[in-house]
């Protein structure tokens, strides 16, 4: 594996880790509300509350936040290091490993997930097994 085959698995893994994790926490917050809270709080969304979920800090768990920021901060560090291995010409077999190593981990929390919230008999999530649904206004 040269190290364009390196960089292009990272990025790939780093798409998909991104579009699971977005799709996953999006049907947190449709779980936790209704369509009509749903959609008042994401009037005016800016970039960096849609990124960061700022305004879903209640209703998302703060370990899946920090799970899916840790993620992507590990995959955006080994595309860093790939890259900057293969501009300086060293030995392509440091990002081999870590392109593995992406490809393992990614591997091994998709399949955690699966396992944890899979509902076989529906499309859904069964976030009801881990996460409590929080109704109506906080006192």
């Amino acid at each position: 594996m040269n190290f364009r085959n390196q960089i292009i698995l990272i990025c790939l893994q780093l798409l998909i880790s991104f579009l699971l994790l977005r799709q996953f926490i999006g049907g947190i917050k449709l779980y936790q509300l209704n369509r009509s809270a749903y959609k008042k709080r994401k009037k005016g969304e800016t970039l960096k509350e849609w990124f960061f979920y700022s305004r879903y800090r209640e209703e998302i768990p703060k370990i899946i936040i920090w799970f899916y920021l840790g993620v992507i901060v590990i995959h955006c560090i080994c595309l860093i290091i790939c890259t900057a291995l293969y501009f300086t010409n060293h030995s392509y077999a440091v990002g081999r490993i870590i392109a593995l190593v992406i490809y393992w981990f990614d591997a091994f929390w998709i399949i955690l997930f699966i396992i944890l919230f899979n509902r076989p008999s529906s499309r859904d999530w069964a976030y009801d097994r881990w996460i409590t649904k929080r109704r109506g206004k906080g006192k």
